[in-house]
């Protein structure tokens, strides 16, 4: 028996710069709102893009005095405001019912860069899986992030089985063959600007 879910897919508005506390609560307030409006439509789960909290453009924190790229500086980053923002999505979720799952970024311990992360959070308001980008780009990868572990993430809403990628990540088969023996109905793909469902 085929099981069936209502998916919200929602598009918010994606600030570059990870020191700026206002654009990133406003983000926080956007991406809730959204929320809001999902469940009121009657899905059980909800997307957001890939850095919906920010999405740190490279001329903003991975640019050199030259103009070339160089080492993302990550000491002005808000990252207390990026985790109660994050924390106020997963009340919701839970005060909602709502799956959620939306990307930020992951501090790791200086000098490490962090990861490049979506957050999936239950109904219940629990994090209950994190996802780090794998397979990064030249530039994020010399620059701005640490790739994440070999290891897939999969998650299960109401008999569904979801997996999860980035960006770039769609040009790689051999992700999405590991989720295929894994029995994944759903690859949720996101960028920062689209978002995509693969479903099998």
């Amino acid at each position: 028996m085929v099981q069936t879910l209502r998916l919200a897919v929602a598009q918010s508005t994606v600030p570059e710069d990870p020191g700026d506390r206002m654009a990133i609560r406003a983000a926080g307030e956007e991406v809730r709102a959204l929320m809001r409006q999902a469940a009121g439509a009657g899905a059980r789960l909800v997307q957001f893009p890939e850095g919906a909290l920010v999405y740190p453009h490279k001329r903003v924190v991975a640019t050199g005095p030259d103009g070339t790229g160089a080492p993302a500086d990550w000491t002005g980053a808000a990252w207390d405001v990026l985790r109660e923002e994050a924390q106020r999505i997963a009340a919701l979720a839970g005060e909602l019912g709502l799956w959620t799952v939306f990307g930020s970024l992951h501090p790791l311990t200086p000098p490490r860069r962090p990861h490049n992360s979506l957050y999936v959070v239950s109904d219940h308001g629990d994090l209950v899986a994190r996802y780090d980008k794998r397979f990064l780009s030249n530039t994020e990868l010399s620059y701005l992030y640490t790739p994440g572990r070999p290891e897939p993430t999969v998650f299960d809403v109401d008999g569904v089985r979801f997996g999860l990628a980035i960006c770039i990540e769609a040009n790689f088969p051999t992700l999405f063959a590991e989720y295929e023996r894994l029995n994944v109905d759903c690859v949720l793909l996101w960028g920062s600007s689209a978002l995509h469902e693969v479903s099998r």
